[in-house]
Order: structure tokens, then sequence, then C-alpha cells
């Protein structure tokens, strides 16, 4: 997987199966994290990791009050000593330092279990001396975040986020200019923000469409024949003079949609809600 497709599949999840992660998955994710960028190479973190049910659910409620955490399959708790990098620059930028060093690590592990399909959520509000107790850290040693990571029991869409233009100030010489066409594969787009975008009379035969955002969308002189749609939710979308013959819909959320002169003829419906 190429890491622009994998920033783009890594999520903030909140829904987990309970399933256990083999033991080298679990390895090379914390691998993973102790490969991350950190102030002066000091490596002044420790990583205690909790496996399995009864350590995972000791974290209830006492040290934190996260619920859905328990249906993880491990949690990484990041603790830092800030003394030697308070010592050298001050407690201000020490303290700082270590906040980067732990998100930066659990960055690393975030994007590691999402390219073994697991998912994983930062947590930050919890009781640290608590923690700290639980896990049997030292007494300079600050947990600064928690990592939980598991198998994801929901699909979650990928977020909006900010326009470029609104979200980034480029101080200097900075000339974009249109990238070379490709001669040898189909076009692609990747890791795009369009808003706001019109498609006019686009011929996109075969197109393969991932992680898309088409929120408030309208489809209308659409040609979708024989095509696959699979975990897709069109809630409040609307169709006209849509083609969808001998497509496939799997696992489609339709409520509130709105169909426009829609021929369903020879359509079958299989486990369907809100058909009577």
């Amino acid at each position: 997987m190429e890491f622009s497709e994998l920033f783009q599949k890594r999520r903030s999840i909140r829904q987990y199966t309970g399933e256990s992660i083999p033991a080298e998955h679990i390895r090379k994710i914390l691998e993973a994290g102790l490969r991350a960028p950190n102030a002066c190479n000091a490596q002044l973190w420790h990583f205690y990791v909790l496996v399995g049910k009864e350590k995972i659910e000791g974290l209830i409620p006492d040290v934190c009050r996260q619920e859905w955490i328990k249906k993880t399959a491990f949690v990484v708790v990041i603790t830092e000593n800030a003394e030697p990098l308070n010592a050298r620059f001050g407690a201000e930028k020490g303290n700082l330092f270590v906040a980067e060093n732990a998100g930066a690590a659990a960055e690393n592990m975030s994007l590691m279990a999402a390219e073994f399909g697991y998912a994983s959520c930062f947590v930050g509000a919890f009781d640290e001396d608590k923690c700290r107790e639980y896990v049997g850290a030292k007494p300079e040693e600050r947990p600064v975040l928690m990592l939980p990571v598991g198998v994801p029991a929901a699909d979650v869409p990928l977020r909006d986020r900010k326009p470029f233009e609104e979200a980034v100030t480029i101080l200097g010489d900075f000339v974009e200019t249109a990238p070379e066409a490709k001669s040898d594969g189909p076009f692609r787009i990747e890791s795009q923000y369009l808003p706001g975008a019109v498609f006019d009379d686009v011929g996109m035969p075969k197109a393969t469409i991932h992680n898309a955002n088409l929120e408030g969308a309208r489809f209308s002189d659409i040609n979708l024949k024989s095509g696959f749609f699979g975990g897709m939710t069109f809630e409040g979308s609307y169709f006209g003079n849509a083609d969808m013959k001998n497509s496939t819909f799997e696992h489609i959320d339709f409520s509130g949609a709105h169909f426009v002169r829609a021929d369903f003829s020879d359509a079958v419906f299989e486990d369907c809600k809100g058909l009577d």
C-alpha cells in the first residue's frame, strides 16, 4: 500500500469487535512507534502495553472512562521522562518536546496498525497518577498519551478537513505547475478535497472510487450499469435519470434518499428495511 493511500485509511475509531491481534503484528506496530522522531534522539519514552481483556478492562473507570476501550485488542500507554530535556531547555520547552515525541510515536503506530487493517484512537483524557500506578511506571515517568488498537467494528467515512487555502499559509516563492499526464497507467486523483466540484459530460468507464465523500451530491443522467456499490451511505441523496441496471448494492444506506423516474423492474431486494 502506498503512503498516499495509507494515511487516508487511518481513522479515529471508537467501535471494536473485541477480537485479538497476532503478537507479531503488535510487535511491528510497537517497533513503528520506536522509529518515530524525538527530541535529540534521547528516546525518553517508554511504552507500557496492556494486552488481553482483564488488563484492558482494569483501566475502567479509575484510569479512564472510555468504555469502548474494553473491546480493543491492546492499549499502549506512552510515558515520557521530561527531566533531561527540562534540564537542557527549561521546563516549558522540555514538556512540549516530550508531548511531541509521544504524538509522533502514536501516529507511527496508528499508521502501521492501519496498514494491517486495524484501527486506533488517541486518548488524552485519563488520570495520569492512576495510570502511572496501574502500569507500574517510575515516578519520573509521566503518562502522556494512550493508544488503544483493535479490530474495527465500523467503517467510519473519511472526515472533512479544512480547504488547503484556509489551513495553509505559504511564505516565500511557491509556484505550482500542473502535473504531467502519466502515460503508463490510468488517470488518478488522490488525496484531493474538491468542494463544489462539477463533473459534466465525463466518461469514467471501469473507474474505481475509494474513500469518497459525496455528501450533498446530486446525480442525474448517470450510467452506473453493472456497477458494484458496497458499504456506502446515500442518506438524503437525490438521484434523477440514473441507469443502475444489473448493479449490485451491498450494505447501503438509502434512508431519506429521493428517486425520481426510477425503474426497479426485475430488481431483487434481500434483507432490506423500509420496503413495506
